[in-house]
């Protein structure tokens, strides 16, 4: 695999939830079973779609850019956040949350895979 595909399946992975954490936050948070939530909470969740737009167009500009010390910055970046993320919801995992189970799962795998082009696979 080439790190441009695997921004592309990040850009893809963002868009799937991103219409939902914006305009419909209630049923997003609903999916996970949060029924008791406040406005503050809606903000939240709708400031997470904004946080999925950028990481979003950031993956795609940088898919269409050819490899360079700008784009290996920016996979470096990307590994860096996806294992913060993973930690962080591996404690709620432990925790018993199912949301945390599932954004675990897909953040531990772009972590490892950003970390796969990171160590192992330079300059592709």
């Amino acid at each position: 695999m080439k790190v441009k595909y695997l921004l592309y399946l990040q850009v893809f992975n963002m868009a799937i939830g991103l219409p939902f954490l914006v305009f419909a936050p209630a049923l997003m948070a609903a999916q996970y079973g949060i029924t008791d939530f406040s406005s503050e909470f809606l903000l939240l969740f709708q400031n997470n779609g904004g946080y999925a737009l950028l990481i979003g167009l950031v993956s795609w500009i940088a898919a269409r850019m050819e490899d360079s010390p700008t784009r290996r910055t920016i996979v470096l970046a990307f590994f860096l956040q996806n294992t913060l993320q993973a930690a962080i919801f591996a404690v709620g995992a432990m925790n018993g949350s199912a949301m945390a189970n599932s954004l675990l799962t897909v953040h531990g795998f772009f972590a490892l895979a950003f970390g796969f082009f990171v160590f192992f696979k330079r300059g592709v």
